[in-house]
């Protein structure tokens, strides 16, 4: 049995390679290596960290110029120097010729959702590349602050044949490091002690190319790389934490708090002041506060060396009118100062970062601050950044994730953002319809509510959008070719809830075969665009959970009945579940239908069932009436 089983084992990785080597040789380009290697001295307290990058990719078929240019980043926090590049190509010896790339030009970083970014980049230029020649990239980095290891990607949107990673350090320099990605089982570590240095070594071979999805949790979740850091050095008797712990990563984040500029903030005390007076309580003076800034205050990212973690000061924030997540929250926690409510700065990652502060306890956990405000004993979380979140309602790209803020003995404390459930985003739809031969008349009224609320108005208050277009496909009733008038969207109630009026007609919509006619009162079909491909090897990203709550009231034609209504359907799920009725009174149906979603993310081994409950939707979406 022992004698099989190796035999199996080998075959399976004999076929795995093949296949493997099958995937390098049919793509147009790939990795054939990427190393980065990195060194860590000590000269008493100080560390002093370089890093080298090396690249090279081969074609196996012929590009043109410029066809896969490299960027090589530069900022405050890594210093790009030393940048070389050649191209090697077979000449008439069969032999491989170099030329290098001249000219590296250094250019802007700039993003178009960025305001200001100092991660300049050097751009290589290939020019066009013969079959089977390769690219050669290398350089090296400089590493100012201990706090900043860069990230290592094992993985690409290109096979990758292997890569390595390699860290070298004094024995007394403790390192800390988690693997995350697809293949992250497939890297093998190994660690190595010679003459009082460490050798760390991480590799990988046969990478597999990465497939965009559409959503995904984000790159982080599916790219395979390496997150390490510093834990702690011993300088002389003395053991020097760097990132040890959470608790070690909060008091880094403290100091840098401390480091905004002192500054006057009269001008908004006297706002803050003006702003809460008559409030009969701390949750209306806290209300008030963050819709001030939602209002006032322009949201644009900034990330300018330190400043990517220091805010500017209140009054600098309050004069300009404009300024970041950071720049957003501290305006917040400066004015609930002024109010005498207790608020306090706080750390998360957004969804797209796969990482746990106990995990990595690093500045790659994070890269989002939004404010903890604590009013009768209740955890409220404010996000400014979003102009039509409600108060106390977080961000849908926070839920369900980790938040690090102060607690009330000055202490690193973490907070879970609530996941939430489907009642809490519920989505109403009341349409009364009648019939004028096979086209549908009706007047509509669709409500939303928190998480929805605020998507809608997120994209709809977009600069780049069609209003009118953008509104027939939010409401998404029946078919394409539905006709609206008199459409109208106001808030029910502010901030928090909007209400939807319109009236439509649907030409065709109702079949007819002779005296039968067929109509299908399913007139949204949420979630029917989320099933999910069984090739997919990454999660699918649920925005928020949420009800779909539909009534639709259909008036028969004079003289019309129905033959038989559909019996009542009950659908259960892990991941969701649906109720659906009808009812008939004198010459009124009412189709009374419940959807609601309970899930944030469907992971691979979850596809079958999740599909197995759209396609279970998808039957109740199919059901018709028949009347004559």
């Amino acid at each position: 049995m022992k004698v099989i089983s190796c035999i199996a084992l080998g075959l399976f990785f004999t076929i795995s390679t093949f296949f493997q080597n099958a995937v390098i040789e049919e793509s147009k380009v790939y990795y054939e290596s990427k190393k980065e290697s990195v060194t860590i001295t000590q000269t008493g307290s100080n560390l002093t960290i370089r890093q080298n990058v090396y690249e090279k990719k081969k074609y196996n078929k012929a590009v043109g110029a410029n066809y896969l240019p490299d960027r090589v980043y530069t900022g405050y926090f890594a210093k790009a120097y030393n940048i070389r590049a050649s191209v090697s190509t077979l000449n008439k010896k069969g032999k491989y010729k170099a030329k290098s790339i001249e000219n590296i030009q250094v250019k802007d970083g700039f993003s178009g959702g960025t305001f200001y970014d100092d991660h300049n980049y050097f751009n290589v230029e290939y020019p066009a590349i013969a079959e089977n020649a390769f690219s050669e990239l290398s350089y090296d980095v400089a590493i100012p602050d201990e706090h900043f290891l860069r990230r290592f990607f094992f993985t690409e949107y290109m096979p990758v044949k292997k890569a390595k990673f390699e860290l070298i350090a004094n024995e007394n320099i403790e390192i800390g490091w988690k693997i995350y990605g697809l293949q992250k089982d497939q890297v093998k570590y190994n660690k190595e002690l010679v003459n009082g240095k460490v050798t760390y070594s991480w590799e990988l071979q046969q990478g597999e190319p990465l497939v965009y999805e559409d959503n995904e949790l984000g790159y982080l979740h599916k790219v395979t790389h390496l997150v390490l850091f510093i834990k702690s050095y011993k300088a002389g008797d003395k053991v020097v934490p760097v990132l040890n712990s959470t608790q070690n990563l909060f008091e880094w984040y403290q100091t840098l708090i401390d480091k905004i500029s002192p500054s006057s903030d009269e001008e908004l005390k006297k706002i803050t002041e003006e702003l809460i007076e008559g409030s009969e309580n701390d949750l209306e003076k806290a209300k008030r506060i963050f819709e001030w800034v939602q209002d006032n205050i322009r949201y644009i990212a900034i990330e300018d060396g330190w400043r990517g973690f220091i805010p500017f000061p209140a009054s600098e924030i309050c004069e300009k009118r404009y300024g970041d997540c950071k720049d957003m929250t501290h305006i917040m926690y400066q004015m609930m100062k002024f109010a005498g409510i207790r608020a306090e700065h706080s750390w998360i990652g957004t969804r797209k970062l796969p990482y746990k502060y106990d995990d990595t306890p690093c500045p790659s956990v994070d890269n989002h601050l939004i404010l903890s405000a604590f009013i009768d004993g209740k955890h409220y979380i404010l996000d400014a950044t979003e102009a039509h979140t409600p108060f106390g309602i977080p961000s849908t790209f926070i839920l369900g994730k980790e938040a690090l803020y102060k607690n009330s003995e000055g202490k690193a404390a973490i907070y879970q953002i609530p996941s939430y459930s489907a009642e809490d985003c519920v989505n109403s739809n009341r349409i009364e319809v009648t019939s004028d031969g096979t086209t549908m008349l009706g007047k509509g009224y669709k409500t939303i509510e928190t998480f929805e609320y605020a998507t809608f108005h997120k994209k709809y208050g977009s600069a780049n959008v069609e209003k009118d277009k953008f509104l027939d496909e939010y409401l998404e009733l029946g078919q394409n070719n539905i006709e609206y008038d008199k459409r109208e969207l106001r808030d029910k109630e502010a901030r928090t809830t909007g209400l939807f009026t319109f009236n439509f007609s649907l030409p065709s919509y109702i079949r007819n075969f002779g005296n039968t006619y067929y109509l299908n009162l399913n007139l949204t079909r949420p979630t029917s665009e989320y099933v999910v491909r069984k090739e997919r090897k990454v999660a699918f990203k649920i925005p928020y959970k949420s009800k779909y709550v539909s009534t639709v009231v259909f008036t028969l034609p004079a003289g019309k009945q129905v033959k038989e209504l559909p019996k009542d359907i009950n659908i259960k799920s892990p991941h969701g579940s649906c109720t659906a009725n009808f009812k008939i009174d004198g010459n009124k149906i009412t189709y009374n239908r419940a959807i609601s979603i309970e899930t944030l993310v469907v992971v691979p081994s979850e596809f079958k069932t999740w599909n197995l409950f759209l396609k279970e939707l998808a039957k109740v979406y199919g059901t018709t009436i028949e009347y004559e």
